[in-house]
């Protein structure tokens, strides 16, 4: 799947633009700022014996792998929200259950999950 096309299928031009903006402002072009981000929350909630969890595309879990997984070993707890991170108000039922289907369904997903969090998908 192109994640490009599909940003701009789902969000129409307008939002994609703005949106990727924001998205490289707020991230950077590597994983250094989330990861800062990421372990910077795990680490306070870890001073009050709590654990974030955090939901996430498949996608991205096939990306960053590694980081998550590193996250997730940090005592945080993993969650997958759709295949990939789109408006679901912009897509019809039909749309939202394939995408729902697709992340839950995919094999390369489901391992990667159970790689990272030691556990199994449903």
């Amino acid at each position: 799947m192109n994640l490009v096309s599909f940003s701009i299928r789902t969000k129409g031009t307008c939002t994609f633009s703005r949106r990727l903006h924001t998205v490289f402002s707020r991230f950077g072009f590597s994983e250094t700022l989330i990861q800062q981000a990421l372990h910077t929350g795990t680490d306070l909630l870890q001073q009050y014996d709590g654990a974030p969890t955090f939901f996430i595309p498949a996608v991205t879990l096939c990306r960053y792998l590694a980081l998550i997984a590193k996250v997730a070993r940090s005592g945080a707890k993993i969650g997958i929200h759709g295949y990939v991170h789109t408006d679901y108000r912009s897509l019809d039922e039909s749309e939202q259950y394939q995408q729902t289907k697709q992340a839950i369904l995919q094999e390369k997903c489901r391992k990667n999950l159970r790689k990272v969090c030691a556990c199994r998908s449903r």
